[in-house]
């Protein structure tokens, strides 16, 4: 009888110790299962969160580039940009959710590089590198190529955004349209690229209006800060008119 007892308790003692290992093993799954689904739900709140940014900064840039088209070509100089808008709804997305600002400026910036690379690739010719190339050994100077992201300086002023603000042609001051940039006032010039020289004393443009091309460059200084411009002479450089 001791020996029936003895084995029954062995029994019993394996029994519990079986029942706390399964416990143990229920309770790690369970944690395990509930840290994967957190990870999973951080996941999925991340990617929904820049889904939402990215919508609503894809729509203030939609909607200003719809209220700039509807306006004609002389109200559109002044015009609050495209990038403005982008940068104006990403500063008011921050401000109501101050946790992901460091997300939604990168979003914002690269919609706006997005943007920017497509405006290059459809307004400007590859041909004008290779005439300011000629353009450069002819004159014996180095020029250097100016954008919103690159300026350049002509005398004091910085190019663009000074010069193409202020510059006149036959007395008349003229405007550009540079990438998402309205500068100036009077009729509007697309412009599709800059260059200024290493010394900052000429200044070229590349343009068209209404399907033709121009090129303007500087002959005199800025006189009082206006900008004069005239219809460049020089052979090489008007192959872009061709």
């Amino acid at each position: 009888m001791k020996k029936f007892i003895g084995i029954f308790s062995v029994l019993m003692l394996l029994s519990a110790c079986s029942a706390r290992d399964n416990e143990k093993k229920e309770e790690s799954s369970s944690a395990l299962s509930s840290s994967t689904g957190s990870t999973a739900s951080a996941i999925s709140s991340t990617v929904d969160k820049e889904l939402h940014y990215r919508q609503e900064l894809e729509k203030a840039r939609d909607e200003q580039q719809e209220y700039i088209n509807s306006l004609s070509e002389n109200q559109r100089s002044g015009v609050q940009t495209v990038h403005s808008a982008v940068l104006a709804k990403a500063n008011e997305l921050t401000q109501a959710n101050a946790d992901d600002q460091e997300m939604i400026h990168r979003l914002a910036t690269e919609l706006m590089e997005a943007d920017n690379k497509v405006a290059t690739s459809e307004t400007k010719d590859t041909d004008i590198a290779d005439i300011m190339t000629n353009y450069a050994k002819e004159k014996s100077m180095t020029y250097n190529e100016a954008t919103p992201a690159t300026a350049r300086k002509y005398y004091d002023l910085s190019v663009p955004d000074e010069v193409l603000g202020n510059a006149y042609l036959n007395e008349h001051q003229i405007a550009f349209k540079f990438y998402d940039l309205y500068l100036g006032s009077g009729d509007i010039y697309q412009l599709n690229a800059s260059y200024v020289n290493e010394a900052g004393t000429e200044l070229l443009l590349f343009t068209e209006k209404n399907g033709k091309r121009f090129v303007f460059q500087t002959i005199n200084k800025p006189k009082d800060g206006e900008i004069l411009l005239e219809i460049s002479q020089n052979q090489v450089l008007n192959q872009y008119l061709q």
